[in-house]
Protein backbone atom coordinates (compact mmCIF):
# COMPACT_ATOMS: atom_id res chain seq x y z
CA UNK A 1 0.00 0.00 0.00
CA UNK A 2 2.87 2.37 0.92
CA UNK A 3 4.61 1.47 -2.36
CA UNK A 4 1.44 2.34 -4.25
CA UNK A 5 1.10 5.69 -2.46
CA UNK A 6 4.77 6.42 -2.99
CA UNK A 7 4.50 5.68 -6.70
CA UNK A 8 1.33 7.76 -6.95
CA UNK A 9 3.03 10.60 -5.15
CA UNK A 10 6.06 10.44 -7.45
CA UNK A 11 3.77 10.31 -10.45
CA UNK A 12 1.89 13.42 -9.27
CA UNK A 13 5.17 15.26 -8.71
CA UNK A 14 6.37 14.33 -12.19
CA UNK A 15 2.98 15.26 -13.66
CA UNK A 16 3.13 18.59 -11.88
CA UNK A 17 6.60 19.28 -13.24
CA UNK A 18 5.45 18.25 -16.72
CA UNK A 19 2.46 20.58 -16.57
CA UNK A 20 4.67 23.34 -15.24
CA UNK A 21 7.16 22.85 -18.07
CA UNK A 22 4.36 22.71 -20.63
CA UNK A 23 2.88 25.87 -19.12
CA UNK A 24 6.24 27.59 -19.35
CA UNK A 25 6.60 26.44 -22.93
CA UNK A 26 3.14 27.77 -23.76
CA UNK A 27 4.00 31.07 -22.12
CA UNK A 28 7.20 31.22 -24.14
CA UNK A 29 5.32 30.40 -27.32
CA UNK A 30 2.72 33.05 -26.49
CA UNK A 31 5.48 35.55 -25.74
CA UNK A 32 7.28 34.75 -28.98
CA UNK A 33 4.03 35.08 -30.94
CA UNK A 34 3.24 38.37 -29.24
CA UNK A 35 6.72 39.72 -29.91
CA UNK A 36 6.53 38.52 -33.51
CA UNK A 37 3.16 40.19 -34.02
CA UNK A 38 4.48 43.39 -32.44
CA UNK A 39 7.58 43.24 -34.59
CA UNK A 40 5.49 42.63 -37.71
CA UNK A 41 3.26 45.52 -36.75
CA UNK A 42 6.29 47.78 -36.37
CA UNK A 43 7.62 46.60 -39.72
CA UNK A 44 4.27 47.28 -41.38
CA UNK A 45 4.18 50.70 -39.73
CA UNK A 46 7.66 51.44 -41.04
CA UNK A 47 6.67 50.26 -44.51
CA UNK A 48 3.50 52.39 -44.33
CA UNK A 49 5.53 55.42 -43.26
CA UNK A 50 7.99 54.79 -46.09
CA UNK A 51 5.15 54.61 -48.59
CA UNK A 52 3.58 57.71 -47.09
CA UNK A 53 6.73 59.69 -47.73
CA UNK A 54 5.87 59.45 -51.41
CA UNK A 55 2.70 61.42 -50.63
CA UNK A 56 4.50 64.36 -49.00
CA UNK A 57 4.63 67.83 -50.57
CA UNK A 58 7.16 67.65 -53.37
CA UNK A 59 9.15 70.10 -55.48
CA UNK A 60 9.99 69.03 -59.03
CA UNK A 61 12.13 71.08 -61.41
CA UNK A 62 11.43 72.11 -64.96
CA UNK A 63 13.05 70.03 -67.69
CA UNK A 64 13.38 73.03 -70.02
CA UNK A 65 15.34 76.25 -69.92
CA UNK A 66 14.41 79.01 -69.47
CA UNK A 67 11.79 78.14 -66.87
CA UNK A 68 8.35 79.63 -67.51
CA UNK A 69 7.06 79.63 -63.92
CA UNK A 70 6.09 77.66 -60.82
CA UNK A 71 2.87 75.63 -60.70
CA UNK A 72 1.27 74.65 -57.39
CA UNK A 73 -0.54 71.34 -58.07
CA UNK A 74 -3.33 70.22 -55.70
CA UNK A 75 -5.06 66.82 -55.49
CA UNK A 76 -8.69 65.92 -54.75
CA UNK A 77 -10.47 64.43 -51.73
CA UNK A 78 -9.04 61.06 -50.62
CA UNK A 79 -6.84 61.04 -53.68
CA UNK A 80 -3.19 60.14 -53.41
CA UNK A 81 -1.11 63.30 -53.92
CA UNK A 82 1.14 61.13 -56.10
CA UNK A 83 -1.80 60.62 -58.46
CA UNK A 84 -0.99 64.13 -59.70
CA UNK A 85 2.59 63.17 -60.62
CA UNK A 86 1.88 62.56 -64.31
CA UNK A 87 0.44 66.05 -64.57
CA UNK A 88 3.44 67.49 -62.70
CA UNK A 89 5.83 65.74 -65.10
CA UNK A 90 3.86 66.96 -68.11
CA UNK A 91 4.24 70.52 -66.82
CA UNK A 92 7.95 69.96 -66.08
CA UNK A 93 8.44 68.89 -69.70
CA UNK A 94 6.81 72.12 -70.83
CA UNK A 95 9.07 74.40 -68.80
CA UNK A 96 7.40 74.71 -65.40
CA UNK A 97 8.64 73.89 -61.91
CA UNK A 98 5.91 72.14 -59.89
CA UNK A 99 5.13 72.00 -56.20
CA UNK A 100 2.80 69.13 -55.29
CA UNK A 101 0.45 69.90 -52.39
CA UNK A 102 -0.48 67.29 -49.76
CA UNK A 103 -3.51 68.07 -47.62
CA UNK A 104 -3.65 66.79 -44.03
CA UNK A 105 -4.64 63.13 -43.87
CA UNK A 106 -3.42 62.45 -47.40
CA UNK A 107 0.27 62.43 -46.48
CA UNK A 108 0.23 60.52 -43.19
CA UNK A 109 -2.72 59.04 -41.34
CA UNK A 110 -4.41 61.54 -39.05
CA UNK A 111 -6.84 59.86 -36.68
CA UNK A 112 -8.07 62.98 -34.87
CA UNK A 113 -10.85 65.12 -36.28
CA UNK A 114 -9.55 68.44 -37.61
CA UNK A 115 -11.37 71.50 -39.00
CA UNK A 116 -11.69 72.48 -42.65
CA UNK A 117 -9.32 75.38 -42.03
CA UNK A 118 -6.45 72.85 -41.78
CA UNK A 119 -6.64 72.17 -45.50
CA UNK A 120 -6.66 75.88 -46.27
CA UNK A 121 -3.58 76.25 -44.08
CA UNK A 122 -1.90 73.33 -45.86
CA UNK A 123 -2.50 74.92 -49.23
CA UNK A 124 -1.34 78.32 -48.00
CA UNK A 125 1.90 76.81 -46.68
CA UNK A 126 2.58 75.01 -49.97
CA UNK A 127 1.77 78.13 -51.98
CA UNK A 128 4.19 80.24 -49.96
CA UNK A 129 6.87 77.54 -50.14
CA UNK A 130 6.52 77.33 -53.91
CA UNK A 131 6.76 81.10 -54.34
CA UNK A 132 9.84 81.26 -52.13
CA UNK A 133 11.71 78.87 -54.43
CA UNK A 134 12.21 81.64 -56.99
CA UNK A 135 10.70 85.07 -56.44
CA UNK A 136 11.46 86.11 -60.02
CA UNK A 137 9.10 83.53 -61.56
CA UNK A 138 5.32 83.83 -61.88
CA UNK A 139 3.24 81.43 -59.80
CA UNK A 140 0.34 79.39 -61.16
CA UNK A 141 -2.20 76.99 -59.66
CA UNK A 142 -3.48 73.74 -61.18
CA UNK A 143 -5.93 71.94 -58.91
CA UNK A 144 -8.30 69.00 -59.19
CA UNK A 145 -11.76 68.57 -57.59
CA UNK A 146 -11.62 69.37 -53.84
CA UNK A 147 -8.16 70.80 -54.44
CA UNK A 148 -9.78 73.40 -56.68
CA UNK A 149 -12.26 74.22 -53.92
CA UNK A 150 -9.47 74.61 -51.36
CA UNK A 151 -7.45 76.76 -53.77
CA UNK A 152 -10.43 79.06 -54.45
CA UNK A 153 -11.16 79.36 -50.73
CA UNK A 154 -7.51 80.23 -50.10
CA UNK A 155 -7.50 82.96 -52.75
CA UNK A 156 -10.71 84.42 -51.37
CA UNK A 157 -9.38 84.57 -47.81
CA UNK A 158 -5.61 85.03 -48.19
CA UNK A 159 -3.93 88.05 -46.57
CA UNK A 160 -3.56 91.09 -48.81
CA UNK A 161 0.24 90.90 -48.73
CA UNK A 162 0.29 87.45 -50.39
CA UNK A 163 1.03 87.72 -54.10
CA UNK A 164 -1.82 86.10 -56.08
CA UNK A 165 -1.15 83.56 -58.84
CA UNK A 166 -0.64 84.74 -62.39
CA UNK A 167 -3.24 82.25 -63.66
CA UNK A 168 -5.15 79.18 -62.50
CA UNK A 169 -6.43 75.94 -64.04
CA UNK A 170 -9.17 73.99 -62.24
CA UNK A 171 -9.93 70.41 -63.23
CA UNK A 172 -13.51 69.43 -62.35
CA UNK A 173 -13.43 71.75 -59.32
CA UNK A 174 -15.75 71.02 -56.39
CA UNK A 175 -17.33 74.45 -56.76
CA UNK A 176 -20.66 73.20 -58.14
CA UNK A 177 -21.54 69.94 -56.43
CA UNK A 178 -24.48 67.83 -57.50
CA UNK A 179 -27.05 66.73 -54.92
CA UNK A 180 -25.49 63.32 -54.24
CA UNK A 181 -22.07 64.54 -53.01
CA UNK A 182 -23.74 67.34 -51.05
CA UNK A 183 -26.02 64.82 -49.33
CA UNK A 184 -22.98 63.05 -47.83
CA UNK A 185 -22.93 65.93 -45.36
CA UNK A 186 -26.15 64.57 -43.79
CA UNK A 187 -24.26 61.48 -42.59
CA UNK A 188 -22.19 63.68 -40.28
CA UNK A 189 -25.38 64.48 -38.34
CA UNK A 190 -26.23 60.88 -37.51
CA UNK A 191 -22.84 59.15 -37.25
CA UNK A 192 -19.65 59.88 -35.28
CA UNK A 193 -17.30 61.97 -37.43
CA UNK A 194 -14.50 59.45 -37.03
CA UNK A 195 -16.48 56.81 -38.89
CA UNK A 196 -15.79 56.40 -42.59
CA UNK A 197 -17.59 55.30 -45.73
CA UNK A 198 -16.22 53.16 -48.54
CA UNK A 199 -14.33 55.00 -51.25
CA UNK A 200 -15.24 53.65 -54.67
CA UNK A 201 -12.27 55.13 -56.52
CA UNK A 202 -9.76 52.60 -57.89
CA UNK A 203 -7.10 51.54 -55.42
CA UNK A 204 -4.31 53.09 -57.49
CA UNK A 205 -5.89 56.51 -57.02
CA UNK A 206 -7.46 56.55 -53.55
CA UNK A 207 -5.42 57.43 -50.46
CA UNK A 208 -7.61 55.48 -48.01
CA UNK A 209 -10.08 52.66 -48.63
CA UNK A 210 -12.63 54.51 -46.47
CA UNK A 211 -13.20 58.26 -46.43
CA UNK A 212 -13.67 59.74 -42.93
CA UNK A 213 -17.03 61.42 -42.58
CA UNK A 214 -15.49 64.61 -41.27
CA UNK A 215 -13.60 64.96 -44.56
CA UNK A 216 -16.98 65.31 -46.24
CA UNK A 217 -18.06 67.75 -43.53
CA UNK A 218 -14.93 69.83 -44.12
CA UNK A 219 -15.51 69.82 -47.87
CA UNK A 220 -19.10 71.02 -47.50
CA UNK A 221 -18.03 73.74 -45.05
CA UNK A 222 -15.53 75.10 -47.57
CA UNK A 223 -18.16 74.70 -50.28
CA UNK A 224 -20.68 76.77 -48.31
CA UNK A 225 -18.07 79.45 -47.60
CA UNK A 226 -17.37 79.87 -51.31
CA UNK A 227 -21.00 80.30 -52.39
CA UNK A 228 -20.68 84.03 -51.79
CA UNK A 229 -17.09 85.12 -52.39
CA UNK A 230 -15.78 87.78 -50.03
CA UNK A 231 -13.17 89.19 -52.42
CA UNK A 232 -14.67 88.84 -55.88
CA UNK A 233 -12.49 91.66 -57.21
CA UNK A 234 -9.38 89.68 -56.24
CA UNK A 235 -10.48 86.52 -58.05
CA UNK A 236 -11.68 88.46 -61.08
CA UNK A 237 -8.07 89.48 -61.71
CA UNK A 238 -6.90 85.85 -61.91
CA UNK A 239 -7.50 84.41 -65.41
CA UNK A 240 -8.83 80.91 -64.83
CA UNK A 241 -9.47 77.95 -67.10
CA UNK A 242 -11.93 75.32 -65.87
CA UNK A 243 -11.88 71.92 -67.56
CA UNK A 244 -14.89 69.68 -67.01
CA UNK A 245 -16.43 66.56 -68.53
CA UNK A 246 -20.02 66.97 -69.69
CA UNK A 247 -20.89 63.71 -67.92
CA UNK A 248 -19.11 64.48 -64.65
CA UNK A 249 -20.89 62.53 -61.90
CA UNK A 250 -20.09 65.01 -59.12
CA UNK A 251 -19.91 68.46 -60.70
CA UNK A 252 -22.83 70.20 -62.41
CA UNK A 253 -22.07 72.44 -65.40
CA UNK A 254 -25.35 74.27 -64.82
CA UNK A 255 -24.61 75.00 -61.15
CA UNK A 256 -21.08 76.02 -62.08
CA UNK A 257 -22.35 78.50 -64.67
CA UNK A 258 -24.78 79.96 -62.14
CA UNK A 259 -22.01 80.27 -59.55
CA UNK A 260 -19.71 82.07 -62.00
CA UNK A 261 -22.52 84.42 -62.98
CA UNK A 262 -23.47 85.12 -59.37
CA UNK A 263 -19.89 85.95 -58.43
CA UNK A 264 -19.26 88.01 -61.57
CA UNK A 265 -16.45 85.78 -62.81
CA UNK A 266 -17.72 84.96 -66.30
CA UNK A 267 -15.39 87.46 -68.01
CA UNK A 268 -12.13 86.07 -66.66
CA UNK A 269 -13.04 82.47 -65.76
CA UNK A 270 -13.86 80.30 -68.77
CA UNK A 271 -15.16 76.73 -68.87
CA UNK A 272 -14.09 74.22 -71.50
CA UNK A 273 -15.15 70.63 -72.01
CA UNK A 274 -12.98 67.52 -71.94
CA UNK A 275 -14.07 64.13 -73.25
CA UNK A 276 -12.50 61.36 -71.16
CA UNK A 277 -11.76 58.08 -72.89
CA UNK A 278 -10.34 56.13 -69.93
CA UNK A 279 -8.03 53.20 -70.57
CA UNK A 280 -9.24 51.44 -67.42
CA UNK A 281 -12.89 50.44 -67.19
CA UNK A 282 -15.28 51.73 -64.51
CA UNK A 283 -13.47 55.03 -64.04
CA UNK A 284 -15.60 58.03 -63.20
CA UNK A 285 -15.85 60.85 -65.74
CA UNK A 286 -14.97 63.12 -62.84
CA UNK A 287 -11.42 61.75 -62.83
CA UNK A 288 -9.47 63.74 -65.46
CA UNK A 289 -5.92 63.87 -64.15
CA UNK A 290 -3.76 61.45 -66.17
CA UNK A 291 -3.47 59.44 -69.36
CA UNK A 292 -5.21 56.44 -67.79
CA UNK A 293 -8.30 58.45 -66.86
CA UNK A 294 -8.43 60.60 -70.00
CA UNK A 295 -7.07 58.30 -72.67
CA UNK A 296 -3.97 58.95 -74.76
CA UNK A 297 -5.46 61.47 -77.21
CA UNK A 298 -7.44 63.44 -74.60
CA UNK A 299 -4.47 63.45 -72.22
CA UNK A 300 -2.18 64.88 -74.90
CA UNK A 301 -4.81 67.48 -75.82
CA UNK A 302 -5.59 68.42 -72.21
CA UNK A 303 -1.97 68.88 -71.12
CA UNK A 304 -1.31 70.94 -74.24
CA UNK A 305 -4.32 73.16 -73.48
CA UNK A 306 -3.20 73.67 -69.89
CA UNK A 307 0.36 74.57 -70.89
CA UNK A 308 -0.84 76.87 -73.68
CA UNK A 309 -3.19 78.67 -71.31
CA UNK A 310 -0.46 79.20 -68.73
CA UNK A 311 1.93 80.47 -71.41
CA UNK A 312 -0.49 82.96 -72.93
CA UNK A 313 0.80 86.51 -72.28
CA UNK A 314 -2.75 87.79 -71.85
CA UNK A 315 -6.10 86.21 -71.15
Amino acid sequence: MRMTLSCASSFLVLLGKFIYCVGMQLRMVTLVISLSVSFLGCCLAIIEQTNQQDQSPRWQKSLLHPTRGIVVVAHGLNLKPSAMDDLCTALNMRGFHTYRVSLTGHDTRHEDVFPASRWSEDFAASYRSAQSMDLTLPTYIVAFSAGGLVATHFLDSMPAEVKPPHKMVLLAPALALRLLPRSAYLLTWVWPLKLAVRNLAPESYRRLDYTPLFWYRNTIELYDETRELAHVDRLQKIPTLILLSRDDELISRTILSEWLEHNHLVKTWRVEQVRPEPKTGNLYQHLIIDENSLGETQWRDTTARIAAFLREPEY
